[in-house]
């Protein structure tokens, strides 16, 4: 009903709105630089920005296709291929999701977020090489808990992690997205499984980790 009323007063065409990422950075992002000009801008910033509203530009490369039937000649300008962009970022995250499902072992797995204290935060904004760190330190836990449950045939599970620097509020918070197999693989038994539970992971982690 509510969504009834709302068509009734504005056109479709408003409500699927066709602003893009581009379109936002080309009318606002002066003005932002200008407004913010006491606020240090990281240098990787102006180039993203730059690739975004040039993205598809022609002066900046293009690549020109023949029709052998018709004798057409198709011009297709060059992509910016950032993952900002939400025409490229949209190809990248599809092609980045297909070599993860790819790599992943036909088996169950869990989802696991590490965090930190807030208070390291602005250490690893400040030094961003530490973030490497993040991944062996989140890794190297869940490699322990395995080891602990059975250090003579030492367990091995499947890991693909993800770093995210910023929550849902858009403020910096770095935390790392883990995908963990439910089973994992024992070095002296060629690929044989084992499935372990991830909630006695977390039982042993709580005891000797926390």
């Amino acid at each position: 009903m509510a969504f009834s009323l709302i068509y009734d007063i504005f056109p479709l065409v408003i409500l699927l709105s066709e602003f893009t990422i581009k379109q936002i950075f080309n009318d606002n992002w002066d003005n932002f630089v200008k407004d913010y000009s006491d606020t240090v801008i990281r240098t990787v910033f102006f180039e993203e920005v730059n690739k975004i509203v040039n993205c598809g530009n022609s002066d900046f490369g293009y690549a020109l296709y023949l029709c052998e039937h018709c004798g057409k000649i198709f011009k297709v300008p060059f992509r910016c291929k950032s993952r900002f962009c939400n025409t490229c970022g949209v190809k990248y995250a599809q092609d980045r999701a297909l070599s993860m499902v790819k790599k992943s072992i036909h088996c169950k797995h869990r989802h696991i977020v590490f965090t930190m204290s807030d208070k390291l935060w602005l250490y690893f904004q400040k030094y961003r090489y530490l973030l490497n760190g993040f991944f062996e330190a989140s890794s190297n836990t869940v490699l322990s808990w395995f080891y602990e449950l059975n250090k003579s045939q030492n367990f091995k599970p499947g890991i693909m992690c993800t770093l995210h620097t910023f929550g849902r509020d858009l403020k910096w918070n770095p935390h790392i997205h883990m995908l963990c197999t439910e089973g994992a693989q024992v070095i002296l038994k060629f690929l044989e499984l084992y499935t372990i539970s991830i909630l006695k992971l977390f039982d042993l982690g709580g005891k000797n980790y926390c």
